[in-house]
């Protein structure tokens, strides 16, 4: 199935499904932080969602300098993680319900591949990290992602949840691995 057909599918399945109230902003910070316990230490760059949506998004313009200066860089991106495949993600600001929010527009997600098997946190305030890459990717003639990373660590951001129902549903998940809603 196509990119753009999944994203489609979970865009519509999110507006049919999200319980009202249940979104907020993830609120974020400036400060770099170290994107793996593991050696060697990576500091990444701790990137605003301001940053990638501060322009208005029309397919083949030239993005904005701030924009593809991304291109390459390691990154940390905090948001809430959407299931696309068995290996690719996709992270947005906030989740969206039937009566609030919208669904995000192309330099509103960054689309994720990661060896991280992170289902079970789907619809959970995540951070990402990973190295960026930036431009238009096309599948079958349409523009399907303007923002992709590639991720080398990807973990639950209990900062990132509103609603404590849901909050706690997600601690749940992280601690054991599996969904339990």
């Amino acid at each position: 199935m196509p990119t753009l057909c999944r994203v489609m599918l979970v865009v519509t399945f999110l507006s049919a499904c999200t319980a009202p109230g249940a979104t907020s902003p993830v609120p974020v910070g400036t400060t770099p932080v170290e994107a793996s316990s593991d050696p060697p230490r990576i500091v990444a760059r701790h990137l605003l969602w301001s940053e990638l949506s501060a322009f208005d998004y029309v397919d083949g313009m030239v993005l904005p300098d701030e924009v593809t200066a991304l291109d390459g860089a390691e990154v940390e991106i905090r948001g809430f993680l959407l299931r696309l495949e068995e290996d690719q993600y996709m992270v947005v600001e906030a989740l969206w319900g039937q009566h609030h929010g919208h669904p995000p527009d192309l330099h509103e997600a960054v689309i994720v591949q990661s060896d991280i098997d992170a289902a079970h946190l789907e619809r959970c305030p995540v951070t990402v990290v990973g190295r960026m890459s930036v431009g238009e990717e096309q599948e079958d003639g349409y523009i399907i992602s303007l923002f992709r990373l590639r991720s080398s660590a990807l973990h639950f951001d209990p900062e990132g949840a509103a609603d404590p129902e849901a909050l706690e549903a997600c601690r749940d998940a992280a601690r054991t691995g599996e969904r339990t809603w």
